[in-house]
């Protein structure tokens, strides 16, 4: 992950080593849906009853993130970002993106063909931190 180009809004872009991958059941539909939008995954984390809880998300925006997040390479043309925090995941768990579950809330979703380092990600994040200084904002 030496050679990181950066965007014209100064984001990184993180090289082929770390990719994300489109369920075939949506991949046809993703450019309409994108509609000229930005692909965003991010998550949250929280403390509750006494265990970490969380979730990874996928959204839509219609501007870039701030430089929390970093720019992966581009699927079918749909700029995607990254939180800068999630990096170590995405690369060693493997991220799909799918449709979601729910048929009530067509939408898309995030999957990891490794879910079990969700749960390491959880109780600890920093595990997951992209080396220092291979990231940083130009």
């Amino acid at each position: 992950m030496e050679n990181i180009a950066a965007t014209p809004g100064g984001h990184p872009v993180v090289p082929s080593t770390i990719s994300v991958e489109v369920d075939a059941a949506l991949r046809s539909s993703l450019r309409g849906l994108a509609a000229g939008r930005i692909l965003v995954i991010d998550s949250f984390r929280s403390w509750c009853c006494g265990t970490w809880v969380g979730d990874l998300t996928v959204g839509w925006r219609a501007t870039e993130p701030d430089t929390e997040f970093v720019e992966l390479a581009p699927i079918d043309g749909i700029r995607l970002f990254a939180k800068r925090r999630l990096l170590g995941l995405i690369g060693d768990a493997g991220v799909v993106l799918r449709w979601g579950r729910f048929s009530f809330r067509r939408g898309l979703a995030v999957g990891l063909r490794r879910p079990e380092l969700w749960i390491d990600y959880l109780d600890h994040p920093a595990r997951f931190d992209p080396p220092e200084g291979v990231l940083a904002t130009p």
